[in-house]
């Protein structure tokens, strides 16, 4: 199920991406998986020192969001993102929310 989620892995299923400026390890409960029964998926972000990202529902940034193009094969349900930390930007004097620290998870069921 990983290898249909995320093509880009390629037909060898890994479980880390790496990127500039975060890891995102991507997972599953259960490798296999019959009709009728509930998979979950989940992606762990992990992000350097100081390094943050915008929540879903923080207007007038580029937030951070999970998107699952759906197939036939399974019905998806809403995604789960972890509670958000308010940080104040002193320079624009704005409270945002953000996700930061080392690892920040991300679920669907």
């Amino acid at each position: 199920m990983i290898s249909k989620l995320f093509a880009e892995l390629g037909s060898e299923v890994t479980e880390t991406v790496e990127a500039p400026h975060l890891q995102v390890n991507v997972g599953q409960c259960d490798r296999a998986g019959i009709p009728v029964t509930r998979i979950t998926l989940t992606a762990a972000i992990r992000l350097p020192p100081d390094v943050h990202v915008y929540a879903p529902g923080t207007p007038g940034y580029k937030r951070i969001t999970l998107a699952i193009e759906p197939q036939p094969e399974f019905k998806l349900q809403l995604v789960t993102y972890p509670s958000a930390k308010i940080l104040y930007l002193p320079t624009i004097r704005e409270p945002v929310a953000v996700f930061a620290g080392p690892s920040v998870s991300v679920r669907t069921l």
